[in-house]
């Protein structure tokens, strides 16, 4: 079995002397992250990434290092034949912490499908992943479709505590599809970030920013062109694909006014741009979470709760 393949939600794994480095993004996109120090730290976090074999080993011990981190919290998911089962890890990290070891109990069966989400806010590097002597381990089938999601922080999982509470996760798994998780804290609209020679072909995709360009566009109109400018391309670039485009979900703020306006406005902007699109459909990201600031860590960010109950 090529130890590479047991990486799931990923473009590619990056095979270095240290150990493995399991990525989400192109190199051209890499590349475009690498000048800010944030951006670069939180691209190379694993999020939706997991580890997905079928094996009959009682025990699975993942060797890591942390080399970077978007958050001081570390958590592995644990999947057993599709059922979550177990979570291990710590808040905040301990740094002490090298390793983290799952035993499988046993229900009878002989080969059983292990799914390990990985930590989505901390830039991991696997130093090896290890089974019991003798056992088999074979890489898990892959899903049928692709689902790739785009967006900012919200999309990448923060500040989720569970790596596979975040909506891409929940969503791919629903779906049964292969997911790759594109989100990036502090992203907005910006169509250099779109690669059309992107390896992965999808069935369906989200788009959901809008939040971070609602602080930090000069004028409603430089948003306007800077979203035109995205949905234009990806629009190009994905032809005759289902494309959900999530307007910005509630912040605690959102009625401040800021260059552009309200965070209003810039929903309305959005729907208005995307109207004119064939094969795009709206999902109004104030509709399908909580208008309540408990479901929300820090105002903004939805929590592992607030996740889970997405409509």
């Amino acid at each position: 079995m090529k130890i590479n393949s047991i990486y799931k939600n990923c473009l590619n794994v990056l095979n270095t002397e240290e150990g493995d480095i399991p990525v989400r993004f192109t190199q051209r996109q890499l590349e475009l992250y690498s000048s800010k120090t944030d951006y670069c730290r939180r691209s190379l976090c694993p999020a939706g990434i997991c580890i997905d074999v079928l094996t009959d080993s009682k025990e699975i011990s993942i060797d890591y290092s942390v080399k970077g981190k978007a958050r001081d919290y570390i958590f592995f998911d644990f999947y057993l034949n599709g059922k979550y089962y177990q979570t291990k890890g710590s808040r905040p990290i301990d740094i002490n912490t090298k390793a983290v070891l799952f035993n499988i109990p046993d229900i009878g069966e002989k080969m059983n499908r292990i799914a390990i989400y990985l930590p989505h806010n901390i830039q991991l590097l696997i130093k090896k992943v290890s089974f019991l002597d003798g056992t088999t381990v074979k890489s898990a089938p892959d899903y049928s479709g692709n689902l790739l999601c785009m967006g900012d922080s919200i999309t990448q999982g923060m500040e989720a505590i569970h790596p596979s509470s975040t909506y891409p996760v929940l969503l791919s798994r629903f779906l049964e599809m292969n997911l790759l998780n594109q989100g990036v804290g502090g992203e907005v609209f910006n169509p250099d970030i779109l690669d059309n020679e992107l390896p992965m072909k999808p069935e369906i995709i989200t788009v959901a920013y809008g939040t971070n360009d609602w602080n930090s566009c000069e004028s409603m109109s430089n948003f306007k062109q800077n979203c035109s400018e995205y949905i234009r391309k990806l629009c190009r670039i994905y032809p005759h694909i289902c494309k959900l485009i999530i307007t910005p979900f509630w912040r605690h703020n959102m009625q401040e006014t800021k260059c552009v306006g309200t965070l209003q406005d810039v929903s309305i902007a959005i729907k208005e741009i995307c109207v004119d699109y064939s094969e795009v459909y709206l999902v109004d990201g104030l509709e399908i979470a909580p208008n309540i600031i408990d479901y929300y860590a820090d105002g903004l960010h939805p929590t592992d709760e607030d996740f889970c109950i997405l409509q």
